[in-house]
């Protein structure tokens, strides 16, 4: 077999005593093997053969010592940046080559594996001291992995290390240098790049250390002039905002013969980012119980962007649903003694961070309440920022102006402008919005029409009265007293006192028309609440579909979302975490919008579903959906859902058309037949 094998390759060689039409030749020692053993030679490619011939022999190239591979039995190439060894891989037998020309030979065998992908942190002209070796000037560069430096007229670098093997580094010396400690030998880089590569070490380390991926960072760094007014001093020096950190870099001459250090503040530990002063801006970081100010140009115009940079290491730090869940219980811990979560239902609660007047960002929680929008910061009620609340009915959202961005939410309370930055941008900004929305419309009664009272106090889809701080009431009926109204209560259900505010939801097909009022009277023996009309009521989501009754079975699931609602409070079941499915729900009216649907699933608002709409004799119809309402029903574990469809496919939306009104044709003819 060896002999024909040998008989084939002379077939396909030239016989001639240099390589044929050879594209280059590369010095390199030779393994292949499990020995380990290495030859020294030179390999020489063609377009159709790859060749190593021993320098230790005078081998024609075309003799049988010589050891070829045909190209097409090239299978990988492979580049090792620690060993530098390029290893080949053939059908039946792999190369690995070591030397000053291996890292060559990889390229011309595959062009495309050399190229770099990892991005450049910094890069550029230092001094660097290596050991007691003589400082030698070159291009020193950093990427996400290495840290490498190529003396000037040198090909090959003289440092190229992995930057997680430098135990230490600091800046010190009359000028920024940059002092680390690399396998017990002393590294020293002097230079403009010093500082730079100070604070994109740092952050590598944090990131590294946090359990985050370092292959999305990208230069440059924000770097400028700056001053830390410490006391009565003003330090000079340099400010660096890195993805995850600020860092103040002492640079004058006199700072550095003071031996000052630099300080490091990553944005995981600040929670307050304000500017402040009259005849001259200054820029103050609240981490904690420790406070750094710094002055330097231009400060209000640098605000936002570092507010930017402060809510996207938020963001980023948060990543994990399990660490963002533990952040907002450790910020409600704090405000325990504010706010009273046992008797108040959160329906979403979310890292934010707070941006008032351009000049004061805040690190805390958004917590959406059934009847209010509260921002608690990370520092506690001991901190430096007050927590805020605002009425869901006072909220008006703005569309427009700086800020108003679709991951961003903005509002305004009788005048007063307020912007948040949610850690989980544009997923929670949308769930937000579906559980505060704006009234559709809102109309006065002073001079009520008739069909305006009906639709309140008439006949409807339902009733929810909730006192304030307290349970919901079970209402059977609202009706109208002369200038109050009154609510039929069930029998046994406790009356609430003289004086209690009370939040009304009734719920027509076209919406749902809340407001507020306060008990003047209760009758204990009819068990009835009388309290004042309301001077305006407020008619939330109207729709634009008729919805027809239906009597259909469905069965829904949660969505696969990016990133899962954080929900801390919102199982009416009793459950922390919601199951996703599937469960079987009853349909009991539809429209091409929309639908109601009761059942035993423990799904929280604003959560993305999916569903599948059994129609009769047909193949049922699939459609993503959004929770916007879930209530119990008294009396039971079903829950009353609202859900509005939101993505479903252009044929499925014709079949939903199409039996939508075939419903509605059979309900008028039902409704002409009792007429006639």
């Amino acid at each position: 077999m060896v002999t024909a094998f040998l008989m084939r390759m002379d077939a396909i060689m030239p016989k001639t005593s240099t390589p044929p039409a050879a594209l280059d030749r590369f010095e390199v020692a030779l393994a292949s093997g499990t020995d380990g053993a290495r030859t020294a030679g030179e390999v020489s490619l063609t377009s159709s053969v790859v060749a190593f011939r021993s320098e230790a022999q005078s081998t024609p190239w075309a003799g049988r010592n010589v050891r070829r591979k045909v190209r097409a039995w090239l299978q990988t190439v492979s580049w090792d940046r620690h060993t530098q060894t390029a290893t080949i891989v053939f059908k039946d037998e792999s190369w690995h080559c070591t030397g000053a020309d291996a890292r060559a030979l990889a390229v011309a065998l595959d062009p495309t594996l050399l190229e770099d992908r990892r991005p450049v942190l910094a890069a550029g002209t230092a001094t660097v001291t290596i050991g007691t070796a003589p400082p030698a000037t070159g291009t020193i560069a950093l990427d996400t992995e290495r840290l490498r430096f190529t003396p000037t007229a040198a090909s090959n670098p003289s440092l190229d290390i992995a930057w997680a093997s430098m135990d230490s580094h600091r800046l010190t010396g009359f000028r920024a240098a940059l002092v680390a400690e690399v396998a017990g030998q002393k590294v020293q880089i002097e230079g403009p790049q010093a500082p730079g590569l100070s604070a994109w070490l740092t952050t590598l380390r944090a990131r590294t250390e946090a359990g985050h991926s370092v292959e999305t960072l990208q230069a440059p760094l924000e770097r400028y002039p700056a001053q830390r007014l410490h006391g009565p001093l003003a330090i000079q020096g340099e400010l660096v905002v890195s993805p995850d950190h600020v860092q103040f870099v002492p640079s004058g001459l006199v700072e550095r013969t003071l031996g000052l250090r630099d300080i490091v503040l990553p944005f995981q530990k600040i929670e307050r980012v304000v500017v402040h002063g009259w005849t001259q801006k200054k820029l103050t970081l609240v981490a904690g119980a420790d406070r750094e100010t710094f002055s330097f140009d231009d400060v209000e115009a640098r605000f936002e962007q570092l507010v930017q940079a402060f809510h996207q290491a938020q963001a980023n730090r948060l990543s994990s649903r399990d660490r963002t869940r533990a952040q907002i219980e450790r910020v409600l811990e704090l405000w325990t003694d504010v706010f009273d979560r046992p008797t108040t239902r959160i329906t979403e609660a979310q890292l934010a961070v707070q941006v008032r007047t351009q000049h004061d960002a805040t690190l805390g929680v958004l917590v959406k309440t059934t009847d209010e929008v509260r921002f608690l910061p990370s520092g506690g009620p001991n901190g430096t920022a007050k927590a805020e609340s605002h009425p869901v009915p006072r909220i008006l959202r703005t569309y427009s102006g700086p800020g108003c961005r679709a991951d961003e939410i903005c509002f305004s309370v009788a005048g007063d402008a307020f912007r948040y930055l949610p850690a989980e941008e544009a997923t929670f900004v949308s769930r937000f919005w579906d559980q505060c929305r704006a009234p559709s419309r809102i109309f006065h009664l002073d001079a009520p029409s008739r069909r305006a009272l009906s639709r309140v106090v008439g006949p409807s889809r339902f009733i929810h009265v909730r006192a304030d701080g307290g349970p919901r009431l079970t209402v059977t009926g609202l009706h109208e007293s002369g200038r109050t109204w009154s609510a039929a209560l069930v029998v046994g259900t406790p009356l609430p006192a003289i004086g209690t505010f009370l939040h009304v939801d009734v719920g027509q097909p076209e919406g749902v028309y809340r407001f507020e009022s306060e008990v003047v009277d209760v009758d204990p023996l009819t068990c009835e609440v009388h309290f004042a009309r309301p001077a305006t009521i407020r008619v939330y989501n109207q729709r634009q579909s008729v919805r027809v009754p239906v009597d259909l079975a469905a069965t829904i699931r949660m969505a696969e979302l990016e990133t899962a609602p954080v929900v801390v409070e919102d199982s009416l079941l009793g459950d922390s975490e919601p199951a996703t499915g599937p469960h079987s729900l009853h349909l009991s009216d539809l429209s091409l919008g929309g639908c109601a649907a009761e059942g035993a699933a423990d799904l929280p608002l604003g959560s993305s579903v999916e569903m599948e709409v059994e129609l009769n004799n047909a193949a049922p119809i699939r459609v993503t959906g959004r929770i916007l309402r879930a209530d119990r029903v008294e009396g039971g574990e079903l829950r009353r859902f609202g859900i509005r469809f939101e993505n479903i496919h252009r044929q499925e939306e014709v079949r939903l058309q199409r039996h939508v009104l075939n419903a509605q044709r059979t309900q008028l003819a039902g409704l002409d037949a009792m007429v006639g």
